[in-house]
């Protein structure tokens, strides 16, 4: 929710490479301590965000991420998704806390919906977040490259790790 005084202004993009974007997002996750398939919620408490789930209707209309100040942000998801869907979700609006309000000093709230340049940076920082490169060879090693299996290991989407693979596939990261 809105806070009286502040004023909030719509993420805007770093201009930073997907390549570049894709690797600080798995820095912040190391730095972090973040492991695949912890629970990120406690990523949010430790960045002193809240994480609240809204019925589609309340969550349709409204805002995705919240970003007050410094450690003081609310992030609202869909209490009707997968929690593997959420995930990334949850991901993506961090990816607005760090990148696009720079650890909260710059104000902002992000809408669910949109296909910009900072929400595609978002999607980027997510998925380097949630699937480091490294990771990603591994498992996809010992899945033997199958989708679903990955998923599974990962805790996220099937439709998540697929474009991932892709991304990593196309950059010759992963082999085809």
């Amino acid at each position: 929710m809105k806070r009286e005084g502040i004023q909030y202004g719509a993420p805007k993009a770093s201009g930073w490479s997907s390549d570049f974007i894709d690797k600080f997002g798995t820095d912040v996750a190391t730095a972090l301590g973040f492991e695949p398939k912890n629970p990120l919620v406690d990523v949010v408490k430790r960045l002193g965000g809240r994480l609240e789930y809204v019925s589609n209707w309340e969550f349709y209309d409204n805002e995705s991420i919240f970003v007050h100040s410094p450690q003081d942000f609310d992030i609202y998801v869909s209490q009707y998704t997968s929690p593997l869907r959420d995930r990334f979700t949850i991901a993506h609006e961090l990816a607005h806390y760090v990148l696009h309000s720079n650890f909260g000093k710059i104000p902002l709230v992000a809408k669910r919906i949109g296909s910009n340049l900072a929400e595609r940076e978002a999607n980027w920082f997510a998925a380097g977040f949630l699937m480091p490169r490294d990771l990603m060879c591994n498992v996809y090693k010992q899945c033997g490259g199958e989708l679903w299996k990955m998923a599974a290991q990962l805790g996220l989407s099937e439709s998540a790790v697929t474009v991932r693979v892709e991304y990593l596939q196309r950059i010759g990261v992963i082999e085809k």
